[in-house]
């Protein structure tokens, strides 16, 4: 009887580390899925800032543009 609860035991914790080990592994996932969902949202709006930027400086040349041509 001792063997068999022993052996017992010995399964349980067996499966208890593969859980935990389970369990681990999808906390992993799940931080690096949260750090990639924060780095996306960073470029994005680095991106947003960028596409900015160049509407003003199209807008800029735009406008040159027009005042070269009315000066010429």
């Amino acid at each position: 009887m001792r063997d068999q609860f022993e052996r017992n035991v010995a399964a349980l914790a067996t499966e208890s580390n593969a859980r935990l080990a389970a369990e681990m592994e999808l906390i992993g996932a799940m931080t690096a899925r949260d750090n990639f969902a924060a780095e996306i949202a960073e470029l994005r709006t680095q991106l947003d800032a960028a596409k900015s930027e160049r509407n003003a400086l199209r807008e800029q040349v735009r406008q040159a543009r027009q005042l070269t041509l009315v000066n010429a």
